[in-house]
């Protein structure tokens, strides 16, 4: 069982260690003492993770459970999508948005301390 390096998920090609073994087997006989899993099919899958050299060996032993993927631990967090500029701007109301470009500037400015005659 050599160590699977596929172009899709470079995550699964890293090899794991007695720690994340364990992990697993835990997250197994959990799975079992909540009736996801037969007896024969926790015998199986602890025999297979022991062998594990990979996260996608490991991977494959929890996919059809509901947890997470052991490989996850090593995947950055998703950051949430965040909103594009435009759909903020169409929800401002258009009174507002035109009030404060159609005034005009203010002359002399408040911070400038001085007059038109002495800019020129």
């Amino acid at each position: 069982m050599g160590p699977r390096i596929t172009g899709e998920d470079p995550v699964a090609g890293i090899r794991i260690g007695h720690a994340e073994r364990e992990a697993v087997i835990d997250t197994l006989r959990d799975a079992a003492a909540d009736g996801r899993l037969t007896f024969d099919e926790l015998n199986e899958r602890i025999g297979r993770a022991a062998e594990a050299r990979v996260f996608g060996d490991l991977d494959a032993l929890v996919a059809d459970l509901p947890v997470p993927r052991p490989s996850d631990q090593l995947r950055p967090p998703q950051r949430p999508r965040t909103e594009h500029f435009s759909a903020a701007l169409r929800r401002t109301p258009l009174r507002r948005r035109c009030r404060t470009a159609a005034r005009p500037p203010r002359w002399p400015p408040a911070h400038a301390g001085c007059s038109p005659a002495t800019v020129r």
